[in-house]
């Protein structure tokens, strides 16, 4: 006949889904496992960087000297200085690496130049630095890398 519902009839198929046993860990632990793995791992090079800061601050003192002779750089070139200050707390920013030391080097550098009008002076610089950086960083993550952080 033609339009009986008896033609269109399928029979009832069920699924028999593999339940997790115990020896297979079942998606949900692999994540949690790679999770901890990570935070241990960002834990240890954390205390790992921190402790050859705290070597380097008691020896050598390679990091001091570094941050100086950027200081010095900035002030030997006046007004182009404000700029690599600029650049240097934009680009950090968008890394991801603390801009501190370089602000109160900064400071330090502009009070040297310019008295304590300096200190205003890098606050402005050091600001627009971070918050075009930020601004810079958060569109690259939402536009550029969203797939990636998706996954």
């Amino acid at each position: 006949m033609l339009g009986s519902n008896d033609d269109l009839e399928t029979p009832l198929v069920t699924s028999v889904s593999a339940q997790p046993t115990e020896e297979t860990p079942t998606r949900n632990e692999n994540n949690n496992n790679n999770k901890k793995l990570w935070k241990v791992g960002l834990i240890l090079i954390f205390f790992l960087f921190i402790t050859l800061l705290i070597v380097d601050s008691l020896t050598t003192k390679h990091v001091y000297n570094l941050i100086k002779n950027l200081n010095e750089f900035i002030l030997d070139q006046k007004q182009l200085g404000f700029f690599y200050l600029f650049l240097l707390l934009f680009v950090f920013t968008i890394i991801g690496i603390p801009c501190t030391l370089f602000i109160i080097g900064g400071s330090f550098a502009f009070c040297e130049e310019f008295g304590s009008i300096g200190i205003l002076f890098n606050i402005v610089v050091g600001w627009f630095g971070c918050f075009f950086g930020a601004i810079t960083s958060f569109s690259i993550s939402r536009y550029l890398l969203r797939e990636c952080i998706r996954r």
